[in-house]
Protein backbone atom coordinates (compact mmCIF):
# COMPACT_ATOMS: atom_id res chain seq x y z
CA UNK A 1 0.00 0.00 0.00
CA UNK A 2 1.20 3.12 -0.53
CA UNK A 3 0.26 7.49 0.33
CA UNK A 4 0.72 10.13 -1.08
CA UNK A 5 2.51 13.19 1.32
CA UNK A 6 2.37 16.74 0.41
CA UNK A 7 3.75 19.35 2.57
CA UNK A 8 3.25 23.00 3.03
CA UNK A 9 0.68 23.88 0.45
CA UNK A 10 -0.08 26.48 2.68
CA UNK A 11 -1.22 30.39 2.13
CA UNK A 12 2.00 31.48 3.46
CA UNK A 13 4.12 29.63 0.60
CA UNK A 14 1.86 30.87 -2.31
CA UNK A 15 3.13 33.96 -4.30
CA UNK A 16 2.14 37.06 -1.53
CA UNK A 17 2.59 34.95 1.40
CA UNK A 18 5.41 35.29 3.94
CA UNK A 19 6.93 32.05 2.81
CA UNK A 20 6.35 32.85 -0.89
CA UNK A 21 7.76 30.53 -2.94
CA UNK A 22 7.76 31.73 -7.17
CA UNK A 23 5.94 29.28 -9.29
CA UNK A 24 4.26 27.56 -6.28
CA UNK A 25 0.72 28.88 -7.61
CA UNK A 26 1.89 27.09 -10.74
CA UNK A 27 1.92 23.49 -9.67
CA UNK A 28 -1.92 23.58 -8.44
CA UNK A 29 -2.83 21.75 -11.11
CA UNK A 30 -0.44 18.76 -10.87
CA UNK A 31 -0.84 18.53 -6.98
CA UNK A 32 -4.71 17.94 -7.81
CA UNK A 33 -4.35 15.61 -10.64
CA UNK A 34 -1.96 13.72 -8.08
CA UNK A 35 -4.16 13.49 -5.29
CA UNK A 36 -6.43 12.44 -8.01
CA UNK A 37 -4.13 9.57 -8.46
CA UNK A 38 -3.61 8.47 -5.37
CA UNK A 39 -5.95 6.34 -2.77
CA UNK A 40 -4.29 7.65 0.58
CA UNK A 41 -3.41 11.48 0.84
CA UNK A 42 -2.06 13.23 3.74
CA UNK A 43 -1.28 16.90 4.17
CA UNK A 44 1.84 18.27 6.20
CA UNK A 45 1.57 21.21 7.25
CA UNK A 46 2.97 23.82 9.41
CA UNK A 47 1.53 25.07 11.91
CA UNK A 48 3.24 27.34 14.65
CA UNK A 49 2.10 28.90 17.52
CA UNK A 50 2.62 32.67 17.43
CA UNK A 51 5.65 32.80 20.01
CA UNK A 52 7.51 30.13 17.82
CA UNK A 53 11.35 29.91 18.49
CA UNK A 54 11.55 30.05 14.38
CA UNK A 55 10.41 33.41 14.61
CA UNK A 56 12.90 36.02 14.23
CA UNK A 57 10.60 38.81 15.36
CA UNK A 58 10.60 36.72 18.54
CA UNK A 59 14.15 37.26 18.93
CA UNK A 60 15.50 40.93 19.54
CA UNK A 61 18.16 42.54 16.92
CA UNK A 62 17.78 39.24 14.78
CA UNK A 63 16.88 38.78 11.23
CA UNK A 64 15.19 36.36 8.74
CA UNK A 65 17.84 34.16 7.37
CA UNK A 66 20.09 34.29 10.41
CA UNK A 67 20.84 30.96 12.27
CA UNK A 68 21.03 31.07 15.98
CA UNK A 69 21.62 28.13 19.05
CA UNK A 70 18.92 27.08 21.18
CA UNK A 71 18.74 24.12 23.71
CA UNK A 72 21.78 22.88 21.67
CA UNK A 73 20.00 22.81 18.15
CA UNK A 74 20.30 25.52 15.34
CA UNK A 75 17.58 26.82 14.81
CA UNK A 76 17.28 28.51 11.50
CA UNK A 77 15.18 32.30 11.47
CA UNK A 78 12.18 32.96 9.21
CA UNK A 79 9.16 35.76 8.68
CA UNK A 80 6.54 35.06 10.86
CA UNK A 81 4.11 32.12 8.84
CA UNK A 82 2.02 29.36 8.98
CA UNK A 83 0.29 30.65 12.63
CA UNK A 84 -1.76 28.32 14.23
CA UNK A 85 -5.85 29.34 12.92
CA UNK A 86 -4.47 32.47 11.17
CA UNK A 87 -5.20 32.81 7.07
CA UNK A 88 -1.53 32.06 6.06
CA UNK A 89 -2.06 28.35 7.61
CA UNK A 90 -4.69 27.71 5.42
CA UNK A 91 -4.01 25.26 2.61
CA UNK A 92 -4.43 27.03 -0.55
CA UNK A 93 -8.03 27.39 -1.85
CA UNK A 94 -6.82 25.62 -5.44
CA UNK A 95 -5.64 22.86 -3.93
CA UNK A 96 -8.19 19.90 -4.05
CA UNK A 97 -8.35 18.66 -0.10
CA UNK A 98 -11.69 16.67 -0.47
CA UNK A 99 -9.42 13.24 -0.30
CA UNK A 100 -6.83 14.07 2.32
CA UNK A 101 -6.85 12.39 6.04
CA UNK A 102 -6.23 13.84 9.04
CA UNK A 103 -3.55 16.53 7.89
CA UNK A 104 -0.07 16.50 10.15
CA UNK A 105 0.97 19.05 11.90
CA UNK A 106 4.78 20.80 12.48
CA UNK A 107 6.57 23.10 14.34
CA UNK A 108 3.70 22.98 17.09
CA UNK A 109 5.77 23.54 19.89
CA UNK A 110 7.09 27.06 20.98
CA UNK A 111 11.07 26.04 21.63
CA UNK A 112 11.66 23.48 18.38
CA UNK A 113 10.76 23.57 15.23
CA UNK A 114 10.14 20.57 12.73
CA UNK A 115 11.75 20.00 9.26
CA UNK A 116 10.48 16.59 9.20
CA UNK A 117 7.00 15.65 8.62
CA UNK A 118 7.97 12.68 11.03
CA UNK A 119 9.91 14.31 14.10
CA UNK A 120 10.78 17.51 16.01
CA UNK A 121 13.95 19.24 15.11
CA UNK A 122 15.47 17.07 17.99
CA UNK A 123 13.67 13.58 17.29
CA UNK A 124 12.60 13.79 20.50
CA UNK A 125 8.98 14.33 19.83
CA UNK A 126 7.12 12.29 16.65
CA UNK A 127 4.21 13.86 14.55
CA UNK A 128 2.32 10.71 14.94
CA UNK A 129 2.28 10.02 11.50
CA UNK A 130 4.77 6.65 11.85
CA UNK A 131 1.37 5.24 13.78
CA UNK A 132 -1.38 6.13 11.57
CA UNK A 133 1.12 4.91 8.67
CA UNK A 134 1.59 1.94 10.29
CA UNK A 135 -2.24 1.59 10.96
CA UNK A 136 -2.93 2.11 7.20
CA UNK A 137 -0.84 -0.58 5.98
CA UNK A 138 1.16 1.57 4.17
CA UNK A 139 4.93 -0.05 3.09
CA UNK A 140 5.66 3.16 0.38
CA UNK A 141 5.94 6.63 0.20
CA UNK A 142 5.11 9.33 -2.73
CA UNK A 143 6.37 13.05 -1.41
CA UNK A 144 5.40 15.98 -3.07
CA UNK A 145 5.48 19.64 -2.20
CA UNK A 146 6.85 22.89 -0.68
CA UNK A 147 9.76 23.96 0.70
CA UNK A 148 12.13 20.73 -0.73
CA UNK A 149 15.80 22.11 0.82
CA UNK A 150 13.49 23.20 4.59
CA UNK A 151 11.22 20.96 4.93
CA UNK A 152 10.69 17.28 1.95
CA UNK A 153 14.36 16.22 2.06
CA UNK A 154 14.54 15.97 5.93
CA UNK A 155 10.96 14.09 5.61
CA UNK A 156 12.28 11.57 2.58
CA UNK A 157 15.45 10.72 5.04
CA UNK A 158 13.74 10.21 8.05
CA UNK A 159 10.94 8.24 5.93
CA UNK A 160 14.01 6.00 4.73
CA UNK A 161 15.14 5.81 7.79
CA UNK A 162 11.52 4.30 8.58
CA UNK A 163 12.08 1.21 6.37
CA UNK A 164 9.59 2.73 3.59
CA UNK A 165 10.39 2.70 0.15
CA UNK A 166 10.05 5.89 -0.36
CA UNK A 167 9.97 8.02 -3.91
CA UNK A 168 9.94 11.84 -4.53
CA UNK A 169 8.08 13.18 -7.43
CA UNK A 170 10.68 16.04 -8.42
CA UNK A 171 7.89 17.67 -10.48
CA UNK A 172 5.85 18.38 -8.18
CA UNK A 173 8.34 19.95 -5.75
CA UNK A 174 9.92 23.74 -5.39
CA UNK A 175 12.43 24.28 -3.34
CA UNK A 176 13.38 27.92 -1.59
CA UNK A 177 16.91 27.43 -2.80
CA UNK A 178 19.03 27.73 -5.81
CA UNK A 179 18.00 25.31 -9.13
CA UNK A 180 21.40 23.95 -8.64
CA UNK A 181 21.25 22.86 -4.56
CA UNK A 182 18.05 21.33 -5.16
CA UNK A 183 19.54 19.23 -7.99
CA UNK A 184 22.74 18.35 -5.77
CA UNK A 185 19.79 17.52 -3.11
CA UNK A 186 18.09 15.07 -5.24
CA UNK A 187 21.04 13.46 -6.03
CA UNK A 188 22.30 12.40 -2.54
CA UNK A 189 18.11 11.15 -1.94
CA UNK A 190 19.08 9.27 -5.01
CA UNK A 191 21.77 7.62 -4.05
CA UNK A 192 20.53 6.49 -0.70
CA UNK A 193 17.52 4.90 -2.62
CA UNK A 194 15.04 7.29 -3.48
CA UNK A 195 13.29 6.84 -6.42
CA UNK A 196 12.98 10.26 -8.42
CA UNK A 197 10.27 10.13 -10.67
CA UNK A 198 8.03 12.31 -12.85
CA UNK A 199 4.30 12.70 -11.58
CA UNK A 200 3.78 11.32 -15.44
CA UNK A 201 4.15 8.00 -14.57
CA UNK A 202 1.69 7.83 -11.38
Amino acid sequence: MKALILENLQIDFFPGGAMEIAGSDQLIPLWNQLIADHEIVIAALEWHPANHVSFAANHPWRRFGQVIEVEGLSVELFAIHCVQKTFGALINSGIQKEKFLKPVYKGTSVSVDNYSCFWDAGRKVDTGLYGRLQELGVTQLMFGGLDFERSLYHSVDDALDLGYAVAVYKDACLSSSKAGDYEERLKVLQNLGVEIISSKLA
